[in-house]
């Protein structure tokens, strides 16, 4: 807990990441409780179930957006967020959410169904390579790789859930990623 919240105070992107039912969107919840009071936020998820007690808040039901070509995301960026919830949706996928321009969104934290670190990364990935034919999978995996901070692995445990891992995207210039795990 005292590892995320960190991350979240240096205000950097989360990926929450586990299988079903691990506890995701309660992890959510508690890091956007952690948020300075005063930031503007945006949580963009189907229906309305995370509860933050902040001010700012603009809640935005993303399935609205399933039968239209306007991009949930599209409106974030126009709202100019200081940080974005991304809960549970089936309206933003992988590939979107790396499409955008790396400067378009603001830190964000969100969920997502995935093994593992290395799983996340995979499916966004080819994620990327069915929205873009023709673009050379490592190119696809950097993109992916720019757009993400921090990718928190949960997994089911004796007492619900146990953070199982923290891994960090270091940047070495010229496009150079490298993923690592934190010491927790």
């Amino acid at each position: 807990a005292q590892v995320l919240a960190q991350l979240v105070g240096m205000r950097r992107s989360v990926a929450i990441v586990g299988p079903v039912g691990v506890g995701k969107r309660t992890v959510l919840n508690a890091l956007g409780q952690q948020l300075d009071p005063a930031t503007r936020i945006v949580v963009l998820e189907d229906g309305q179930r995370l509860r933050l007690g902040h001010d700012q808040v603009v809640r935005i039901d993303a399935a609205v957006f399933n039968d239209t070509a306007t991009s949930p995301l599209r409106v974030v960026q126009r709202l100019r967020p200081e940080c974005l919830l991304l809960g549970d949706t089936s309206s933003v996928s992988l590939d979107e959410l790396f499409s955008v321009p790396n400067d378009g969104l603001p830190p964000w934290l969100g969920v997502f169904v995935a093994r593992d670190a290395g799983d996340l990364i995979e499916r966004a990935t080819h994620a990327m390579l069915l929205r873009y034919p023709g673009l050379a999978e490592a190119t696809a995996q950097a993109r992916v790789l720019r757009g993400l901070d921090t990718i928190a692995v949960f997994v089911p445990g004796e007492q619900g859930y146990a953070l199982a891992s923290v891994c960090e995207v270091l940047r070495h210039g010229a496009g150079g990623e490298q993923l690592i795990e934190l010491a927790l």
